[in-house]
């Protein structure tokens, strides 16, 4: 379920990072430009709206788990092992393909048909995927079921079973995430 979005996202990371920067015109040029600026300011914008959605999902959340969690969010969305965010599902694949856009929006006031000979001559596969996966991510992301319409009583049992997986595990990191 996850798959088209999670690639999709890291080509796109990929290609922006390439597209925004000048094309490397020789050897020395490919050595001379080495900011990235925009790429890592897309990530900490990003990093920051997981966080606060994460916190507001879950305000007892606490600001380190949170930045853990929005870390991984990065690549695969939100965790499905805590129900209490997996609505959040059909607004993160929203809130990525915006991400995506906007990355493609800004990208193409940067690259020139340098960058666009590279992309699509010698990682054509890539772009394809990307194509495929970001418009699929999507409607994977918003469309799929996430049992919202599983009891209170359900949720309780399996969250106490998942508790006590994690307790007989010695799976300290589980157990804590179970009960923030």
């Amino acid at each position: 379920e996850k798959f088209p979005r999670v690639a999709a996202q890291t080509i796109a990371y990929g290609a922006f990072a390439f597209a925004t920067r000048p094309f490397p015109r020789s050897e020395e040029d490919l050595h001379s430009h080495t900011s990235c600026f925009l790429v890592f300011f897309g990530l900490a914008f990003s990093l920051s709206l997981n966080w606060f959605g994460l916190r507001s999902a879950s305000p007892r959340m606490s600001p380190s788990v949170a930045f853990i969690l929005s870390a991984c969010m990065k690549s695969a969305g939100p965790p499905g092992f805590l129900r209490s965010l997996q609505f959040m599902g059909p607004s993160y694949a929203l809130a990525q393909f915006m991400e995506l856009l906007f990355m493609g929006a800004i990208a193409t006031q940067y690259a020139d048909e340098g960058h666009l000979f590279v992309l699509f001559h010698y990682f054509s596969p890539y772009m394809v995927a990307l194509a495929i996966g970001w418009p699929l991510g999507l409607v994977v992301g918003c469309f799929a079921s996430h049992d919202a319409n599983m009891s209170l009583q359900d949720r309780a049992r399996e969250a106490a079973e998942k508790f006590d997986e994690a307790l007989l595990a010695s799976d300290r990191i589980m157990a804590s995430l179970l009960v923030t």
